[in-house]
């Protein structure tokens, strides 16, 4: 029983950790393709990405952001993660706007020193 309760949870824990990422992206096309001023929009999706809950109407959220990014390898790798995914589907689906965020938002905003 144990066992069976052990992979059920490591199965979902497997399942979630994956589809993540996928989600984050499919939430910020959305914002882009959706929004006037999409910048808010993705600001949730990655507090929402990243478990985090940073007011995402002031300008403090970048520096909030970064220095959440800075508390832990594990903090920055999500946000590298996420970032390497937004570039694929940007290749893939021929995107660039998504690269944009990838490359101005995350690598030279957030995870910017």
């Amino acid at each position: 029983m144990k066992k069976l309760l052990y992979l059920t949870v490591l199965i979902i824990g497997l399942m979630s950790c994956t589809d993540s990422a996928d989600v984050c992206v499919n939430q910020i096309k959305d914002c882009i393709d959706t929004k006037s001023y999409p910048e808010e929009c993705i600001s949730k999706a990655l507090n929402q990405y990243c478990g985090t809950d940073f007011n995402t109407s002031k300008n403090q959220w970048w520096y909030d952001m970064k220095d959440w990014a800075k508390k832990s390898k594990k903090n920055k790798e999500k946000l590298i993660t996420l970032s390497e995914k937004l570039k694929e589907e940007a290749k893939d689906k021929g995107y660039k706007k998504l690269r944009l965020v990838a490359e101005e938002a995350i690598d030279n905003g957030i995870l910017s020193h």
